[in-house]
């Protein structure tokens, strides 16, 4: 039997990169929203805000320091992935934040965007669920 492309098997969703800028320490619950909504891709990095001091007084702001976090997510999610933001923005003053999503022009490679998209992860367990009843028959 002749394999089939993962594309003609698979129904191939358009990704975005969504990037997440918040205050020092509130990377964790950015990263766990992700990771709820399919996007297991996340990548969490120091920043720091580069505003002038007359306007971070202004706006009230007391601290610079940042978390940016980075996934990559599937297009139809993100709807979801944005709700479940603009909810955990509106939590308290300290869960501010500013989140946005650009498309993925290209993903070379099929394990590539397996990866990214999430699409490899539940054939390998389901691969693994098999292999492991095989062993106990």
């Amino acid at each position: 039997m002749e394999k089939k492309p993962f594309e003609e098997t698979h129904n191939l969703h358009r990704l975005l990169l969504a990037t997440a800028i918040v205050a020092q320490g509130q990377g964790d619950a950015i990263g766990k929203i992700f990771h709820d909504n399919e996007a297991y891709f996340t990548i969490h990095t120091h920043g720091h805000g580069t505003a002038p001091s007359t306007i971070i007084d202004m706006l009230g702001l007391s601290d610079t320091k940042k978390t940016i976090v980075f996934s990559v997510v599937k297009e139809d999610r993100w709807p979801i992935i944005r709700q479940a933001l603009e909810q955990r923005f509106s939590v308290s003053k300290l869960s501010k934040g500013i989140c946005y999503a650009s498309p993925l022009d290209a993903v070379m490679g099929v394990s590539a965007y397996k990866m990214l998209s999430n699409s490899g992860f539940a054939e390998i367990k389901e691969s693994r669920k098999r292999h492991f009843w095989r062993k106990e028959k």
